[in-house]
């Protein structure tokens, strides 16, 4: 038994290439990173990253969607100083390593201010990495 099969030809696919995020060189925009110093999950599927250069906190919905950014360059609060780091705690609030101004600033999932904790920093790292250990922030 033969089966003679017609095919359509079909026309190609046509590709397009989309920039969807930079890291390096000027900041243009909420998928733009110069130098991100934390990019960690959000309870929620999101995504919060902390950029060195602007000094700003940018959160992401679970595809990756820009939904808002918070902080600024300066000493007031929800504003930061070379801040070199960012954690998510298991009930989602983000907490900031901010040592030139001598503080953590916590914030809600949402971005909101919570507070800040005075601490007394012992020295300035790079990058603030913790972790957290028995139910304690490790620095």
């Amino acid at each position: 038994v033969a089966v003679a099969l017609q095919v359509e030809a079909q026309a190609a696919p046509t590709w397009r290439l989309v920039e969807e995020w930079r890291v390096g060189g000027e900041v243009e925009g909420a998928l733009s990173f110069s130098d991100p110093r934390g990019l960690q999950r959000l309870p929620n599927g999101g995504l919060v990253v902390f950029d060195f250069k602007d000094q700003q906190v940018h959160f992401f919905d679970a595809r990756g969607t820009p939904v808002r950014t918070v902080g600024r360059k300066g000493a007031g609060p929800g504003e930061f100083r070379n801040a070199n780091g960012l954690f998510v705690m298991p009930n989602g609030q983000i907490v900031i390593s901010d040592p030139s101004n001598t503080r953590f600033t916590i914030l809600a999932a949402n971005g909101d201010l919570v507070r800040t904790v005075p601490v007394q920093i012992r020295g300035f790292g790079y990058l603030w990495e913790p972790f957290w250990h028995e139910g304690k922030l490790v620095e």
